[in-house]
């Protein structure tokens, strides 16, 4: 039952994170506490620049398997 209870506590802090209330996390708890302490630093990620990077070659290998499948399909329909 005492999981139970850390698990709800960690629930409630990290929608405190999520939802930009300032208050207290740090929990008497230690586990809770270094819980508490990483998912507040990975709320923020990834970065920004990360994303824009991360789109940007999602949308250039699009382009680029878009531009391959129109010329394989053109290909094939001159050896018709």
């Amino acid at each position: 039952m005492a999981e139970n209870t850390l698990i709800e506590q960690l629930n409630d802090a990290i929608d405190a994170i999520i939802s930009g209330r300032d208050e207290k996390l740090a929990a008497a708890d230690p586990t809770l506490a270094q819980l508490v302490s990483v998912a507040a630093d990975l709320w923020g990620l990834p970065r920004e620049g990360f994303k824009s990077r991360l789109k940007a070659e999602l949308v250039s290998s699009a382009a680029t398997l878009a531009y391959t499948d129109i010329e394989a399909e053109t290909d094939s329909e001159q050896s018709e």
